[in-house]
């Protein structure tokens, strides 16, 4: 659940949580509220057990990666190792490329990569 919510502008939001900082689509609009803490719940299960697929110092490519949540908690795993981000959404990935810098010290490579709009 986010810690905090600034919306920057229209519908894209700068929010803060537990599992980094992100850029995205306001909560009001996408991401889900308080109330859904089940929701929630489920997101930390999905990274816990992606993480016990993944051995650090992997090289990691995560394809779809939207705006990035599963991207960064997959770069804080495999440490000092690559991940390559691919998001064929041209919207996502303006969001992507900015939210790597953000939470995590390691190369990060977003690529617009397929049919996307």
């Amino acid at each position: 659940m986010p810690d905090r919510v600034d919306l920057l502008i229209d519908r894209i939001a700068l929010v803060r949580g537990r599992h980094g900082t992100f850029l995205g689509e306001s909560p009001r609009h996408h991401l889900p509220r308080p109330s859904d803490d089940g929701l929630w719940r489920i997101r930390r299960a999905r990274k816990q057990s992606l993480n016990q697929f993944v051995l650090p110092d992997s090289v990691v490519i995560k394809v779809g990666a939207h705006v990035g949540t599963h991207t960064v908690a997959l770069a804080r795993h495999v440490g000092s190792s690559m991940v390559i981000a691919i998001e064929p959404q041209p919207e996502m990935f303006h969001l992507l490329c900015p939210n790597m810098p953000l939470n995590v010290p390691v190369t990060a490579l977003p690529m617009m990569v397929g049919p996307g709009r």
